[in-house]
């Protein structure tokens, strides 16, 4: 599984933007005793709870949370675009 801080940074690469909160609640869902991750809370019933909280967006990046748990969206994906994002980052903040 990605760690919280790998679903942030795809989001913010293939999505550009993205919502920590939601990559924490979803995987507080998984935190349940006795149930697996992915069992509860990686469904489609919330990523209609995020679209309904955060619109168009949250319905995107709760899809793309999904997608990595289930390795059909894997680091190699996101990676190299997470890197020309950070450089860009750098020369925006040294200008």
């Amino acid at each position: 599984m990605p760690k919280n801080i790998d679903h942030i940074r795809a989001s913010k690469a293939l999505l550009g933007w993205a919502t920590p909160s939601l990559h924490s609640l979803i995987d507080a869902s998984s935190q349940i005793k006795g149930l697996g991750h992915g069992f509860t809370g990686h469904n489609m019933d919330l990523v209609r709870a995020a679209e309904s909280f955060l619109g168009e967006k949250g319905k995107l990046e709760a899809t793309l949370h999904i997608l990595q748990d289930i390795g059909i969206v894997e680091e190699s994906d996101w990676k190299p675009l997470w890197e020309r994002v950070k450089r860009r980052n750098r020369r925006t903040k040294s200008i």
